[in-house]
């Protein structure tokens, strides 16, 4: 049975291209209503199959055949093999995804230069909007300890533990402190990790090239954490330390405040990201907004 691909992530085609001369085999390791995904080994990557309404992100592609993703997704297994073949299709069971003609999006961060008046609007922006709309049961409600002085809430251990974190790390953004958040909290991307990637991007967007936050990258790349979270927390991660992350962050980060309805419907999406997950994007990126601040304070 045939299903096309329509659209699928720029980086993930050409890297399908490149290994013409190899049929590269992956594996199903999860298996979701509207997300499939597989893990390959060389080069180590993961793959995602979606629906087309799904938010586009680094190594997935999209198909707009519903019926044909349900009637794979019903027929597939967790630890299925995935044949990635030279003729631009991937076969699974008795299915084959043709993504000849697929269409292509850019999960990149363009590093982009930092004005601070913008910074500043859009960390404020951010965190009255996060205290507002945001989901608690992640790391919201730490962060809101710290950022608001009259956050009246009785914390369960966690929201204690994570708050001690965040403390540690707005003292000194090091390795160390941050790779603490790795793998912290439940779920297919834990909290930490989703903070911790809402925190990278921002970063990687506004000061990749400062040497702190070159050192800071450095350090997580060299950094074997694969056993320490989820599958899909690790490769989430390693796709933002390459400054890959799905276009809806994506294009908040570098969209400018004073656009305020579109900014609003971007982190209206974001919040609908898994259960607290998009929350907790969007607590990293105020986070790096809040450290840029500080930072650029101690250069003045």
């Amino acid at each position: 049975m045939r299903i096309a691909i329509n659209h699928m992530d720029k980086r993930l085609k050409k890297t399908l291209a490149e290994s013409t001369t190899v049929n590269l085999t992956g594996e199903i390791i999860s298996i979701f209503d509207k997300v499939i995904n597989i893990e390959l080994v060389y080069p180590s990557c993961l793959v995602a199959i979606a629906i087309d309404s799904v938010i586009s992100s680094p190594y997935m592609m999209k198909t707009k055949e519903h019926k044909g993703f349900s009637d794979l997704n019903k027929k597939i297994n967790i630890g299925d093999s995935v044949c990635f073949n030279e003729n631009n299709s991937a076969t699974i069971d008795i299915f084959t995804l043709d993504y000849s003609y697929a269409d292509t999006w850019d999960s990149s961060i363009n590093i982009t230069p930092s004005d601070k008046n913008m910074i500043r609007n859009k960390y404020n922006h951010l965190k009255n909007y996060l205290s507002d709309f945001g989901k608690t049961g992640g790391i919201l409600t730490a962060f809101l300890m710290i950022e608001e002085d009259n956050y009246q809430i009785t914390p369960r251990i966690y929201d204690s533990y994570f708050k001690l974190l965040l403390d540690q790390l707005e003292q000194k953004m090091t390795f160390d402190n941050l790779q603490q958040f790795i793998g912290l909290g439940v779920g297919l991307t834990p909290s930490g990790d989703d903070f911790i990637t809402g925190l990278l991007s921002v970063l990687y967007c506004y000061a990749k090239n400062q040497s702190k936050v070159g050192e800071l990258f450095h350090s997580l790349k060299k950094f074997n954490f694969r056993n320490k979270t989820t599958h899909v927390g690790y490769y989430m991660i390693s796709n933002v330390l390459t400054g890959e992350i799905n276009t809806v962050l994506r294009d908040y980060i570098i969209l400018e405040i004073d656009n305020k309805r579109r900014n609003e419907k971007l982190i209206d999406s974001i919040l609908n990201i898994g259960s607290t997950s998009g929350t907790d994007m969007l607590v990293g990126v105020c986070f790096g907004l809040k450290y840029l601040i500080k930072e650029k304070k101690g250069r003045t």
